[in-house]
């Protein structure tokens, strides 16, 4: 049976919470399904008079899911917009029962006990009488505040039961493992960083934040700077679309720099005063797994939300310690990107530390690489591609309801503050060597293009480069082979 303290801290405004996100889930879970159906139509009005159920039967399945997960918000939604009533009447009897207790000298104990400070006795000064009636209104007071707390375990078992039908559905609004209804939402709608992720993923997605995939997505695109070592210097964003791949979640590359500070070239204002060199701040961390891991530690990240069909590349600030420019600077990542029909999907990024001589960026003392993701039919993905041996890289992969998975990691080639100096520009392959990349062109131009010195790089000559999603619409990829 529920406690009074339980039932204190028992909101009726928290179903106002829950039924926001209901409605846009609900939302959100349409829109996939009328998108999928589109592109059903699309393939069943091509198909010439050919059998189309291999190419739809995956798409209808997916469908029937989310038509029924759009029927699930509806219960739950129904559910909780009737709970606060009957919640608001529970608390006002319990109300009523604590003003009696205090009226007649009696206290309430946890479980609804009646407590008389009296033990049976007679308060002084009360008359006989007084205190047959005190003796009474104790009983009705204990009768009241028993039935009180029944009903409010009713309720709160009543909510878990459908909770708990709903669940295998819905566990990506209630991703905590708990049907507790009482339970505080996960994330400070009141606190600014929060309103500006709500702010960021709202202009991109056209609805705020549900999952916890969502909220990394949102942490991504917020455009502002917190920690105290940037300075305020905002990041610099970029982003594209690909047809989505519901069940894959979101897969998280973070590129870090694992020292607390490296050496870096200074220019040459630096170096008439006598610094040939600069300390430059690190991440100072190691590899993370954490949903939440902050946005700001690590230099470059690369998301791909594969639920609705996004990928976002974030660099950080670079943050020079010493040196007549001291302070914090951020460069635009260069990223292109392509998607084949099987869902594999090229990333090819390019990030440059604005501190660095421009010598040295041009000759590829850059954090680049190139990765291939590889969806699988159990809803996992694979990783395979090139990297630079520095800094550490790390990449999982987050589904609402699974455990969190390790795609790769690969700490820098050094630890130590000289491991930029000596390590940028060299690579080596990450993750699984056997998974193709996106051919963007016929096989025979690749190869024309990779004969002629006078050719750019054939992959990002003839693919889509990423843009800034705050200054527009963000572009959709190019579709390779």
């Amino acid at each position: 049976m529920l406690e009074l303290s339980e039932l204190d801290a028992w909101h009726p405004a928290a179903s106002d919470e829950v039924v926001g996100k209901l409605l846009a889930k609900e939302s959100a879970y349409r829109a996939m399904a009328e998108d999928l159906q589109r592109k059903v139509t699309d393939i069943e009005s091509n198909s010439h008079g050919q059998p189309t159920d291999a190419a739809t039967e995956d798409l209808k399945s997916k469908i029937a899911h989310f038509s029924d997960m759009t029927a699930s918000c509806e219960r739950l939604k129904t559910l909780f917009t009737e709970t606060p009533e009957a919640l608001t009447k529970i608390k006002q009897r319990a109300a009523e029962a604590q003003s009696l207790a205090e009226r007649y000298e009696f206290t309430l104990g946890q479980h609804g006990e009646l407590l008389d400070p009296y033990s049976g006795g007679v308060p002084p000064g009360m008359s006989a009488d007084d205190a047959q009636r005190r003796k009474e209104m104790g009983a009705q007071i204990a009768d009241q505040i028993k039935q009180v707390l029944q009903d409010a375990t009713d309720l709160n078992d009543k909510v878990k039961a459908a909770l708990d039908k709903e669940r295998e559905a819905m566990n990506d609004v209630f991703g905590n493992g708990s049907g507790d209804f009482e339970q505080a939402p996960a994330h400070d709608t009141n606190n600014e960083r929060t309103q500006n992720q709500i702010a960021a993923y709202t202009q991109l997605y056209g609805h705020a934040p549900v999952t916890e995939t969502d909220w990394q997505m949102a942490a991504a695109l917020d455009p502002h700077s917190y920690d105290p070592k940037n300075h305020g210097v905002p990041p610099q964003i970029v982003a594209g679309r690909f047809p989505p791949q519901p069940g894959k979640g979101v897969v998280r590359t973070n590129l870090f720099i694992p020292a607390g500070w490296v050496w870096n070239a200074g220019d040459g204002t630096d170096a008439l005063n006598g610094k040939a060199g600069v300390p430059n701040l690190g991440d100072n961390r190691g590899p993370n797994a954490n949903a939440d891991a902050d946005a700001e530690a690590s230099r470059v990240s690369v998301f791909v939300d594969y639920e609705h069909g996004i990928v976002v590349t974030r660099q950080n600030p670079s943050v020079k310690s010493e040196g007549h420019d001291s302070g914090a600077q951020v460069a635009v990542p260069q990223v292109h990107a392509a998607v084949a029909p099987d869902g594999r999907l090229t990333i090819d990024y390019n990030a440059r530390d604005p501190y660095e001589p421009g010598l040295a960026a041009g000759a590829g003392f850059t954090v680049n690489g190139r990765i291939t993701l590889s969806p699988h039919a159990d809803g996992t993905v694979g990783l395979g591609g090139n990297a630079t041996v520095y800094p550490s890289m790390e990449t999982y992969q987050y589904r609402d309801g699974h455990p969190t998975a390790q795609l790769q990691w690969t700490p820098a080639v050094s630890g130590s503050e000289w491991g930029p100096g000596f390590n940028l520009g060299k690579h080596h392959p990450v993750g699984d060597p056997g998974i193709p990349p996106v051919m963007p062109i016929p096989k025979w131009q690749w190869e024309l293009e990779s004969a002629n010195p006078f050719e750019g790089d054939p992959f990002t000559e003839n693919t889509t480069q990423l843009s800034d999603p705050s200054k527009g619409a963000i572009p959709t990829m190019r579709t390779g082979h």
